[in-house]
């Protein structure tokens, strides 16, 4: 199964860093979508809801999805319900997602404090899964949001996809964070 790294200790608990955001910048654009769709933090935080509503504690979901505000609100709903998310890649052969989706546990219940299973490309063998803990999440989309210099005026365009730690952490999770 996936192989656990990231166990950084203390970070923001998951819910308040979240709801805090929506609460200090709720009607702030969060997201712009290529077709010009714009999704504020309330909106981002009241869809996510939705989805958390059909999520259990620790469990694992994989998403599959290209750069679109649904993948970041599909994300943020399962890190609302304590569940964890699974990248998969929409480059990934049949064969390749059967693997990603069993080696996973996809729709098991997994350890509690996974947050972020990120699959390498499996160039040399099978694809490995890297599990990574909800408090190193939250201290790395701090730590660059810091690094970076962003605030609750960033924006941020990127090419790189969700599914890589550059699109999640350092694109979305950064510029969210800040």
């Amino acid at each position: 199964g996936a192989r656990r790294t990231g166990r950084a200790g203390g970070g923001e608990p998951r819910g308040r860093f979240r709801g805090g955001r929506a609460a200090r910048f709720g009607y702030n654009e969060a997201r712009v979508s290529h077709d010009g769709r714009r999704f504020t933090y309330a909106r981002l935080l009241a869809e996510a809801a939705r989805i958390a509503a059909g999520v259990q504690r620790g469990e694992r979901v994989a998403i599959v999805q290209r750069n679109v505000p649904e993948a970041v609100i599909d994300i943020f709903g399962v890190a609302l319900a304590g569940g964890a998310v699974i990248l998969l890649s929409t480059f990934a052969t049949q064969n390749e997602l059967d693997f990603m989706l069993v080696d996973s546990g996809a729709g098991t219940i997994g350890a509690e404090d996974d947050a972020v299973i990120i699959y390498s490309s499996g160039t040399t063998s099978n694809p490995k899964g890297m599990a990574h803990s909800h408090a190193a999440h939250v201290t790395a989309f701090r730590n660059q949001a810091a690094l970076f210099g962003r605030d609750e005026t960033s924006r941020v365009w990127t090419a790189f996809p969700l599914l890589w730690t550059a699109g999640f952490a350092s694109a979305m999770g950064a510029t969210l964070a800040a």
